[in-house]
C-alpha cells in the first residue's frame, strides 16, 4: 500500500487496491489475461474507447517511450485491440500498450481514472449475479465498506 500511496492513491484506495491486486494478477505487473485485453497488476482492460482503457495518460506514453516505442501524445490503445483481443499481425501500438499497461504508474493512473469515473471499484467486482469475483468483493467490503454495494455485488 505504501507504494500505491506514493503514486497517488489515498490510504483507503491503496489498502483496497493492494488487496484486489492479489486475485487480479498475483501482484504481477506483467500479468496478461489470455482471454481478454486485461494486463498489469490491476488487470486494466484495453480496447474500450475512453481515457482509462486507452491508457491516455502521460505516465503511460512515458512508459512506452522508455522501452523504445516512438509514440507521443495519447496512446489510444483501443485502436490496437478488437473484440477483447489484440489485432493480429505486426502491431507496434499493441506492443506499446502492453509495455504501458505493465508499468505501475500507468496502471495506477488508469485504475484511478476508472475508479473516479463513477464506477469506484465496480470494474473489479464482476457483474451483478456473478460469484467469481468474491475475493475482490471481500477486499472492498473490508477496506472501503462505504464504497461497497452489497445488494448489487453479493458474495
Amino acid at each position: 500500500p505504501a507504494n500505491l500511496r506514493r503514486l497517488g492513491m489515498t490510504a483507503t484506495q491503496a489498502n483496497t487496491f493492494s488487496c484486489i491486486a492479489r486475485p487480479e494478477s498475483g501482484c504481477n505487473l506483467n500479468a496478461d489475461n489470455p482471454v481478454s485485453t486485461a494486463r498489469g497488476v490491476f488487470q486494466v482492460l484495453r480496447g474500450y474507447n475512453d481515457k482509462g482503457h486507452n491508457l491516455n495518460f502521460p505516465e503511460c506514453t512515458a512508459a512506452a517511450k522508455a522501452k523504445g516505442y516512438g509514440f507521443s501524445g495519447d496512446l489510444n490503445c483501443s485502436q490496437a485491440f478488437s473484440g477483447g483481443h489484440r489485432k493480429p499481425g505486426d502491431n507496434p501500438l499493441a506492443d506499446a500498450c502492453d509495455v504501458a499497461a505493465s508499468n505501475m504508474a500507468c496502471n495506477i493512473k488508469a485504475s484511478l481514472w476508472l475508479y473516479n469515473s463513477g464506477g469506484k471499484y465496480n470494474h473489479w467486482l464482476g457483474n451483478a449475479g456473478e460469484k467469481h469475483h468474491k475475493v475482490q468483493r471481500a477486499c472492498v467490503a473490508k477496506f472501503d465498506p462505504a464504497n461497497y454495494n452489497a445488494s448489487k455485488f453479493p458474495f
